[in-house]
């Protein structure tokens, strides 16, 4: 199947997350954002991802 890696993040604002994070003086949040997210994925770390994420569906047993 190839490389792949899960983040998951659960907040009831993730755009706020994403502020934060983006702004953090953090080493690790600095790597996070640098290495993982734009050298690994691509991703503007820059914005929020676009679209957001919509639940759907929530099962508990």
């Amino acid at each position: 199947m190839g490389d792949f890696a899960i983040v998951y993040w659960e907040a009831p604002d993730i755009g706020r997350v994403f502020q934060t994070f983006m702004t953090s003086k953090d080493p690790f949040d600095i790597w996070f954002f640098e290495k993982f997210l734009k050298e690994v994925h691509g991703m503007d770390a820059s914005k929020p991802p676009l679209p957001m994420n919509e639940m759907v569906f929530d099962y508990k047993a």
